[in-house]
């Protein structure tokens, strides 16, 4: 017994000598402020298996126990300041460790993967690439992504249109814009429209938006540009957040009164659906374990429907007779219809090592929209998502990733009175991939892949009056290599080809040359792009109430495009300055769109010639002391003949300007952030139904400013204020290609977190 009891004495003890117990301190190197919420990471120097992970605290402190007489890799990483490394060597006396990490203002040393497929800082993306993170979120308590873009990219404009909300980017419309969410592509579309309701900006941990044709990377419908939505993930052992948002009415459309006094209920339930409450609710629950971790989102929104009406009668331009016709003030009201959602996710992830990850996603979304029109039915709309990520790092210059992703997006008509639901759409993609990337010497970054990509549309558009499965599927291979000839000078060059199963084998190659030099990033790059025609172009034969009918065509060449792009990015660290400058051509070939045929009865798809676009945008951050200053702009010009008619309905000049200012009081910090866009007059062309000629239609400026104001309280509690279209605009005329804001409307908001 003495032996035995001797025995765990002294096993205990030697663990309290040869252990230190280590307190750690993150400090701000530029205020010498502590950091909240730090991760640092630990590695045994000459051991792959002896590592640590821990996650300071709301004071920027944590505890750490290491064996000493050993050296430790530390790897410190936090949004906004830029990643330390550095080795320490524990010995007994050693009761403390600080650090001091430099602050990143502008995130150029955040790293991004949406770009080149592969980890890469901002300075380093070989393409110019912009980034959208949490923070920036928060301080304008932004809840939809229309919201959050909305305000930061001058180049996208978002329309109204019969299927809700459209969005354009660099003259281009959304068939020509690829939005993933985690790098995933979305099921069901309008018009090339996602549904972005989908999307609710309290999951969303950074956005990174690549300008210019990645359809190397990305294959179909990346002509334009990509934009990337990165979800939240846990950095802390418990990481909570939780808020609610209300807003002003929109408008009020029916008493509670007059709805009391009707007699049947679903009656009752169709007038209330007109008036709901525009509230946004969710909660974030995360959990960081050693081994495992897991990311539950659960959200509900609600949005009060309205109508707008025209104050102006439409002006008409006719160039053949130099005629210019005022018609009257349209009486029929637009109509934004009202809605209710409700989204889950669940995340789960299992580290069976630092270097073999497994991760699982599955999602379910509802939402349904509630229009005017008492027709005893309204549109219903539901999603499953489910996804595995595998990956395995076999060294630290090799790493393969494989993606199993399978996105589902339905269309019911929800009949009222029956309480039922009829299906009309169904859209399921299925999009294994995998690739492998690979350093070779210090020169070349070798990335190679492999992905197939099945669409299935199960609807009522392709024969009337009866649900029709129609098909497609492309199988395709990448390859790219980053050469890095020197310490300023490097090449990227990739290629992607396939065999699309309607137009058989189709390729995109790009190249990159980027130049750094002291605080300039110089980058020149040609990319070829293509987009397949979608199945409702090819085999669309939808009749429109009997008012007019849409015809595909089977018969519809792919698109392509020569994309070419030139950008200087420039970070003057001293003066806290970041700016970047992008030129771009665009010249599509084979532009699929539709014309009106037999009286505006009919619409078909077609191959219409060459599209050009020449784009330019500007971007500028600046922040003295505690103001950050963001002003982009942007302008695009569709070149082609001055006889032709003039197809872009958006407007050429764009600008966005934010002012956001914050300081601390003890435990309170305070923040107030001012957002405007300024939208130029935009000149297009319409058909006369009557004359069979076009007539010049032209609509004002105009801009939109958003006032938003922050209370946060011992960094967990922030109590948030807002107004958005301070000055109150509505537009004049209001068409698919006018703002539909109802006005000036107020908004709070309080979110925790823990």
């Amino acid at each position: 017994m003495r032996l035995q009891a001797f025995v765990i004495f002294w096993f205990f003890f030697g663990l309290s000598i040869y252990c230190a117990d280590i307190q750690l301190k993150i400090y701000n190197q530029k205020t010498n402020e502590l950091i909240p919420y730090v991760s640092v990471g630990w590695q045994e120097i000459g051991s792959k298996s002896k590592q640590g992970f821990v996650v300071t605290d709301q004071n920027g402190e944590g505890r750490i126990s290491l064996q000493e007489g050993l050296s430790y890799l530390f790897t410190i990483q936090i949004l906004g300041f830029k990643t330390l490394t550095d080795t320490i060597s524990i010995f007994s006396s050693l009761e403390e460790l600080e650090f001091k990490m430099e602050e990143d203002l502008f995130y150029i040393e955040e790293i991004t993967v949406t770009s080149s497929r592969t980890p890469r800082t901002i300075k380093e993306a070989p393409v110019l690439t912009q980034l959208i993170t949490r923070k920036e979120i928060d301080r304008t308590a932004s809840y939809t992504l229309k919201e959050v873009i909305d305000r930061e990219i001058p180049s996208i404009e978002f329309t109204r249109h019969g299927f809700g909300d459209n969005i354009n980017m660099q003259g281009l419309d959304a068939k020509y814009l690829l939005i993933l969410i985690d790098g995933e592509r979305m099921a069901g579309e309008n018009a090339g429209n996602v549904d972005f309701s989908r999307l609710n900006a309290s999951n969303i941990e950074k956005i990174e938006i690549v300008r210019g044709a990645s359809s190397v990377l990305y294959g179909s419908n990346a002509m334009g540009g990509v934009i990337n939505i990165i979800t939240r993930k846990p950095i802390k052992q418990w990481d909570i957040l939780s808020s609610i948002r209300y807003s002003q009415s929109n408008q009020q459309n029916f008493s509670k009164s007059f709805i009391n006094k009707q007699d049947e209920s679903y009656l009752k339930t169709y007038y209330r659906n007109l008036d709901k409450p525009n509230l946004n609710a969710d909660i974030n629950l995360g959990y960081r374990g050693l081994k495992v971790y897991s990311q539950t989102f659960l959200s509900y929104k609600s949005f009060d429907g309205y109508r707008l009406y025209d104050r102006k009668g439409l002006k008409k331009y006719y160039k053949e007779n130099d005629s210019l016709v005022e018609a009257p003030i349209n009486t029929t009201p637009t109509q934004v219809t009202g809605f209710e959602d409700y989204a889950f996710t669940q995340k789960v992830g299992y580290d069976f090592s630092s270097k073999l990850n497994i991760e699982l996603m599955g999602n379910f979304y509802q939402h349904e929209e509630f229009d005017f029109t008492k027709d005893n039915k309204h549109d219903k709309y539901r999603n499953h998502t489910f996804n595995i990520k595998w990956k395995k790092l076999f060294d630290n210059k090799s790493e393969l990733n494989m993606v199993y992703h399978v996105d589902t997006y339905y269309k019911f008509k929800f009949l009222e009175i029956l309480d039922e639901d009829r299906l009309s759409y169904r859209h399921t993609i299925h999009n294994p991939k995998a690739s492998y990337s690979l350093t070779i010497g210090k020169r070349h970054s070798i990335l190679a892949g492999f992905e197939h990509y099945r669409e299935i549309m199960y609807a009522d558009v392709f024969v009337s009056d009866s649900l029709t499965t129609r098909t497609t599927q492309d199988a395709v291979f990448i390859v790219q290599d980053e050469w890095r000839i020197d310490s300023v000078i490097s090449i990227t060059a990739g290629y992607r080809g396939g065999y699309h199963s309607t137009f058989h084998y189709h390729s995109s190659p790009s190249i990159t040359f980027r130049y750094l030099i002291n605080d300039y990033t110089f980058r020149l790059s040609y990319a070829k792009g293509y987009r397949s025609p979608s199945l409702k172009e090819l085999y669309m034969s939808w009749s429109h109430l009997g008012m007019f009918t849409i015809y595909g065509n089977a018969h519809l060449l792919p698109e392509t495009n020569d994309y070419l792009s030139f950008s200087l990015d420039h970070y003057f660290k001293k003066k806290s300055l970041n700016q970047a400058f992008m030129f771009s051509y665009n010249s599509i070939y084979n532009k699929i769109d539709g014309i009106w045929t037999n009286n505006q009865q009919e619409y078909h798809y077609i191959n219409f010639s060459n599209y050009k676009v020449l784009a330019f945008e500007y971007l500028l951050r600046y922040k003295i002391t505690n103001l950050l200053t963001k002003l982009s702009y942007s302008y695009h010009h569709v070149l082609q003949d001055k006889k032709a008619v003039r197809r872009s309905t958006l407007s050429p000049h764009n600008l966005t300007l934010q002012f956001d200012y914050g300081f601390s009081i003890g435990k309170y910090e305070f923040g107030i952030n001012t957002a405007a866009k300024y939208l130029g007059k935009k000149v297009y062309d319409v058909l006369d139904d009557v004359k069979n000629v076009y007539y010049e239609v032209s609509f004002p400026s105009y801009y939109l400013i958003d006032l938003t104001s922050q209370l946060k309280f011992n960094k967990k509690i922030t109590f948030s204020f807002g107004v958005k279209n301070i000055l109150n605009y509505t537009a004049p005329i209001v068409n698919f290609n006018t703002t539909n804001s109802p006005g000036r409307r107020f908004f709070t908001a309080i979110t925790f977190q823990l």
